[in-house]
């Protein structure tokens, strides 16, 4: 008896529970009524029969209505939706209310503003080499490097080259030129040379380009003209393999062209002098790199006979020396 009177109170219980469940499902409802109101049977009705009147070419109201109207009319809609879209939402300018960076009462002052590297005027100086060489026929010196004025798209730039041996310069070259964008990588090269010496005293207006090759090549090749009508032309090339991250071997080449013979001045017509070799330098800390490396010089046609006698028509070049920039 006691296990059957335990049976039968769980039906009550079960009742009780689903009662509890429906009068607050139907208090749900109403408290949700007054926001959302469900359309009814006839307004149901009366939707689907204008809409199928409108695409069957029925009138709606007291407007007939073609297919292809109707089809017009679709299609302004979904223009009208996609300019409003376009001029909202998309539009940069549509909600800055005539602000700008520079202008409006949130503007800051002039130096207190923004301003990207591009419209920053900048300065730098790179010594590209500055190093000693040892050769089969005597010891000298060398500093390459230039320092340049502007920001990405165009510079002022003053070039050297400099070889000297127990203090006395026996060739340099300086060229101010002025430098242009032509792509990002890419730049276009103009100005003037003079070149000073124990050999040569000369003066030429110059033209090239320089920049990045496909595959991380440095490329530079710039046509000299004197006013005395010479002409000169230079092709250099290098490349950074990296060995690790502060461990670089570069590969060099320069090519030295003359437009005609000037033996006073240490030089034949057409290829005058071919430079290849390495250097393997360290990054110190990215602006201080100390290298070593190897060179072989040849000297070809009418230079070479200029230089054999000295012995240096072919010569191998040992190399110590550093590059920085600041």
């Amino acid at each position: 008896m006691r296990h059957f009177n335990k049976v039968s109170k769980l039906p009550n219980q079960l009742a009780l529970l689903i009662s509890v469940l429906v009068l607050s499902s139907v208090a749900v409802a109403q408290d949700h009524s007054g926001h959302v109101q469900s359309p009814s049977e006839d307004e149901k009705e009366n939707s689907v029969h204008a809409e199928s009147q409108l695409h069957a070419g029925h009138e709606v109201g007291n407007t007939p209505v073609t297919p292809s109207e109707s089809r017009q009319m679709e299609s302004m809609q979904m223009e009208m939706t996609q300019e409003a879209g376009s001029e909202g939402a998309r539009d940069p300018h549509a909600y800055s209310g005539g602000y700008t960076r520079s202008a409006g009462p949130y503007s800051l002052p002039e130096a207190e503003q923004l301003h990207l590297a591009d419209e920053e005027i900048l300065r730098g100086v790179w010594i590209d080499r500055l190093e000693t060489r040892q050769g089969d026929a005597e010891d000298f010196q060398e500093l390459a490097g230039r320092v340049w004025l502007g920001n990405s798209y165009q510079r002022v730039m003053l070039r050297t080259e400099l070889e000297w041996r127990d203090q006395t310069i026996e060739e340099s070259k300086t060229e101010l030129l002025y430098t242009r964008a032509l792509s990002p990588f890419w730049n276009l090269e103009v100005g003037g040379r003079i070149d000073h010496g124990d050999k040569e005293h000369r003066e030429w207006f110059a033209f090239g380009v320089a920049g990045l090759a496909p595959y991380w090549f440095e490329l530079s090749a710039t046509a000299y003209v004197s006013p005395e009508g010479h002409s000169a032309a230079t092709l250099e090339g290098e490349y950074d393999l990296y060995l690790g991250q502060r461990l670089i071997l570069q590969p060099r080449m320069e090519l030295d062209f003359y437009g005609d013979s000037d033996l006073e001045a240490g030089h034949g017509k057409g290829l005058s002098k071919s430079l290849m070799g390495f250097r393997l330098r360290y990054d110190y800390d990215r602006q201080f790199s100390p290298y070593v490396g190897y060179e072989r010089v040849h000297r070809h046609g009418e230079t070479a006979g200029v230089f054999e006698p000295f012995g240096q028509h072919r010569e191998n070049q040992l190399i110590a020396g550093f590059r920085l920039w600041f």
